[in-house]
């Protein structure tokens, strides 16, 4: 066969191939047999140690299951999804990252860029772009600390506002980037920050039971025992923490060493960790952009 002629084959195998709208993800909802073939997937990454712990084990195959169903309808990869997206309350969320990720590799806009004025309260970003199509700027809206204060988002627990101000407040920007001027790339799904911020609590399923509580008989009021915070967590270094840090590969992961930082260690000690953090969660965030452009 000629040369020609096998690049028409070839060609023509392709154009007669239908291109995959979706991920290739197995649809789990779509027929009974596919639901099967679902759950035995979902099955098998339930007991992976390379998803998040709101997908490990086999009470939440139904999780995974979801994450397919998402990662079926956006187009996703399925890998993508189980580690971008996140259950709070009982909804799905994509974090932050994952959606700069999306605006950046939608071709729609210019390299988003991050503009910040101001001072304490008034220290506020926003994010500006260039429209592809039309070349016109497009700004996104101002967030500003005093806006956190007010809205209660920095005093919320366990909020990285006090400790990375910067990294939330361009989270934020993006975000609400995202929500003005494209959301259709977030298929319906809100950011994770959003969600918490509005005071929703982490979905964590509790045990069946079919049993009542047992009547509590009175006591008398005990003394309040002192806060034992120090005992609370492990005794950990700061060696093994910055190790943490560097072993991350989610925000998760970054979430846990901050929860785990001692109060009584030095304000140096404490800010290298939380360097550390903000470089690694940037790196993080460059990874997915870059893993989003090679897809």
């Amino acid at each position: 066969m000629s040369r020609m002629s096998r690049s028409r084959s070839l060609a023509s195998i392709k154009d007669a191939s239908p291109a995959p709208a979706q991920s290739g993800c197995i649809h789990p909802f779509a027929s009974l047999a596919g639901f099967e073939a679902a759950q035995r997937v979902a099955l098998a990454l339930a007991e992976s140690d390379m998803v998040p712990p709101h997908y490990r084990s086999r009470k939440n195959i139904g999780s995974v299951l979801l994450a397919m169903e998402v990662a079926h309808h956006t187009g996703h990869p399925l890998m993508t999804v189980l580690q971008e997206c996140y259950v709070i309350g009982g909804r799905p969320v994509w974090s932050a990252a994952f959606q700069i990720g999306l605006v950046q590799k939608s071709g729609r806009y210019s390299e988003l860029e991050y503009e910040f004025a101001g001072g304490g309260d008034d220290r506020g970003c926003r994010v500006v772009a260039t429209s592809a199509s039309t070349g016109s700027r497009i700004e996104g809206p101002w967030v500003t600390m005093g806006m956190a204060r007010a809205e209660g988002w920095i005093d919320r627990r366990g909020s990285k506002w006090k400790t990375l101000p910067d990294l939330m407040l361009r989270y934020r920007a993006a975000t609400w980037f995202v929500s003005l001027h494209c959301p259709d790339l977030r298929h319906g799904i809100r950011e994770e920050t959003e969600v918490l911020d509005a005071e929703y609590t982490v979905h964590e399923p509790a045990a069946e039971s079919d049993a009542l509580p047992a009547p509590v008989a009175a006591e008398e009021p005990a003394e309040p025992a002192e806060p034992a915070e120090a005992n609370f967590w492990p005794a950990v270094t700061s060696d093994q923490l910055l190790d943490q840090v560097a072993e991350a590969t989610c925000t998760d992961d970054l979430d846990t060493v901050l929860s785990l930082l001692p109060a009584a260690w030095s304000d140096e000690t404490l800010d290298t960790i939380r360097e550390a953090v903000k470089a690694r969660a940037a790196a993080l965030e460059q990874r997915i952009i870059e893993a989003l452009r090679a897809e």
